[in-house]
């Protein structure tokens, strides 16, 4: 199985328990605490697990976009190439 049909099979019960847990949470009053004090920790845990089963299976995308080193997020060298400025010399400068 790929990681898009993956991700679509994970992300509808995230959705399925949030709801659930923003429900339970909303109406605690008028739901009997025997059944509260079953079901809003019980949609925590099973929401808690399919969102790091999310981030899992996209751990990829965020190592390649928040996880960068630091030279590559000071690596402007595209928008100085654009300008004609030499980007080295401004790395070098940033160190």
């Amino acid at each position: 199985m790929n990681k898009q049909k993956s991700l679509r099979i994970v992300n509808l019960p995230i959705a399925v328990w949030i709801l659930l847990l923003t429900g339970t949470a909303v109406f605690n009053e008028t739901i009997p605490y025997t059944i509260y004090s079953k079901i809003h920790p019980l949609t925590g845990y099973f929401l808690s697990f399919f969102v790091l089963l999310h981030v899992t299976l996209n751990f990829g995308w965020i190592k390649s976009n928040y996880l960068k080193r630091e030279t590559e997020k000071r690596n402007f060298g595209y928008a100085f190439h654009y300008y004609g400025i030499d980007h080295e010399e401004v790395n070098d400068d940033l160190s």
